[in-house]
């Protein structure tokens, strides 16, 4: 049963890193020129000036929090698993 776990949480965390990098690199090429910010009333603009609606803001906030959250799920996911690797050895 416990080595059942541990493939379980390799296989998890693996997984979680990938979607992480993936996700993260998705963001480069959805936005280019982040960040998108508030650059006059209801406008909004990345650094190079190119206007963007509402809707790509939200989804820039949205981009932006699940990569917060995700970054420190998948490191101390793979934290674990390699700590629990290093017991069994």
């Amino acid at each position: 049963m416990e080595n059942n776990m541990k493939n379980v949480l390799d296989y998890l965390s693996k997984f979680v890193f990938v979607f992480t990098i993936i996700f993260f690199f998705y963001g480069f090429m959805q936005f280019p020129d982040s960040p998108i910010r508030l650059c006059g009333e209801n406008q909004y603009c990345g650094k190079q000036g190119q206007s963007h609606t509402v809707e790509d803001f939200e989804r820039y906030k949205r981009y932006g929090t699940i990569n917060i959250i995700s970054f420190p799920i998948s490191f101390f996911l793979l934290f674990i698993n390699n700590r629990n690797k290093k017991v069994a050895e």
